[in-house]
């Protein structure tokens, strides 16, 4: 999403695409730490696998979500201060 289209979206809009992403970028999380604990295990117990790259790989996806909910939340700020000076 660009900050222009944040822009385009009613302020209700916005709070329903925080929570949304929250919850994509908290599973996305927990996905991604199973898989490098399991990965960590598997290395210790037997031979190095290829599952080391899957999370690290993956990781800038959730950096992005988390980038896009702070983007979000300023944009949601941004309107209440300007409905608060009104």
């Amino acid at each position: 999403m660009k900050i222009n289209d944040y822009a385009e979206k009613s302020t209700e809009e916005l709070k329903k695409a925080v929570s949304i992403v929250k919850i994509i970028t908290g599973f996305l999380a927990a996905v991604l730490f199973y898989l490098l604990i399991s990965s960590a295990y598997s290395s210790i117990k037997g031979s190095l696998s290829s599952l080391w790259v899957v999370p690290i790989a993956l990781s800038p996806i959730l950096l992005l979500n988390l980038y896009n909910i702070k983007q979000i939340k300023k944009e949601i700020r941004k309107r209440e201060l300007a409905t608060v000076k009104q």
